[in-house]
């Protein structure tokens, strides 16, 4: 959703942006050609990611600002780029497509490890997961970070077979025998989004940068974040809503803004994304 990105969050043609997950460097880019004036401090918890944007984003070095860091971090992050206060902050979430087309990162299906660390530093990856968790613990992050229904069904056969899982393939089949596939949702789906939150706690990253992005914000600044499952959304959505309450936002989307079908059919990825923007009192 480039274009609803640009017009909730882009005010100040001449000011600094934070593109707190930076992936392959799209959303930088993008800014960075159309407004000459502007200036990126792009933020990714992905070493991969960063050396992306650094062979992409050359040309633009002059403007742009490069952290290996995660968003959680983002006061840290604005302090060591040298500004005290931002333009505007963007959350784009979920996994990049560079990420999801890495075939030994385990975040595809077809993927022949079982990792998905975003991070390098993070000590347990999802196999260590598989592993190391009791079948009460593992159905326990299926239901409550994938809201998988069956989520006991699926810990149970996976205790029972856990020696048999050496990579993403085999988790997906065999979650496959236990739960059919809705309509174009692969049946492990929802098994994957709860390691991936589990293995780089995620859910927590995003409420501790919510609780300091007033604080990285000039008056009139704006934040767009995007989100991808209910889990993520819903957050975003009680923290806008109780800080708008508050006076410390206001609203710009009351309700969320999501891809329009020529989007979604020229990237099937981006069906599920949610874009919801505040602009600082």
């Amino acid at each position: 959703m480039l274009k609803e990105t640009e017009e909730y969050l882009i005010k100040n043609t001449g000011g600094v942006y934070i593109d707190a997950t930076a992936g392959g460097g799209g959303h930088s880019r993008y800014f960075l050609e159309k407004y000459p004036e502007i200036r990126i401090i792009a933020l990714d918890c992905d070493i991969e990611a960063i050396r992306e944007c650094e062979r992409n984003l050359s040309v633009f070095k002059d403007r742009l600002k490069l952290i290996k860091t995660n968003f959680k971090e983002l006061s840290a992050a604005l302090a060591g780029a040298g500004v005290n206060l931002a333009d505007g902050i963007l959350l784009d979430l979920g996994v990049s497509s560079h990420q999801f087309d890495s075939p030994d990162r385990g975040f595809s299906f077809k993927s022949s490890n079982l990792d998905m660390r975003m991070d390098d530093q993070i000590n347990n990856s999802a196999l260590d997961i598989i592993n190391c968790c009791s079948e009460d613990e593992l159905s326990e992050i299926f239901y409550n970070l994938g809201e998988e229904r069956f989520s006991k069904k699926i810990s149970r056969i996976i205790k029972q077979e856990k020696d048999k899982i050496k990579s993403a393939r085999d988790l997906a089949e065999l979650v496959g025998r236990v739960k059919k596939r809705e309509g174009k949702i692969h049946p492990a789906t929802k098994v994957f989004q709860a390691l991936r939150i589990k293995v780089n706690n995620e859910l927590e990253n995003l409420k501790s940068a919510l609780d300091k992005l007033p604080a990285c914000l000039k008056p009139g600044a704006r934040v767009v974040i995007i989100s991808y499952h209910s889990l993520e959304d819903r957050i975003v959505k009680n923290n806008f809503r109780d800080l708008s309450k508050e006076g410390t936002y206001r609203l710009l989307t009351k309700k969320i803004i999501t891809p329009s079908q020529e989007e979604i059919n020229l990237n099937p990825r981006s069906r599920s994304a949610k874009l919801r923007s505040v602009e600082k009192s």
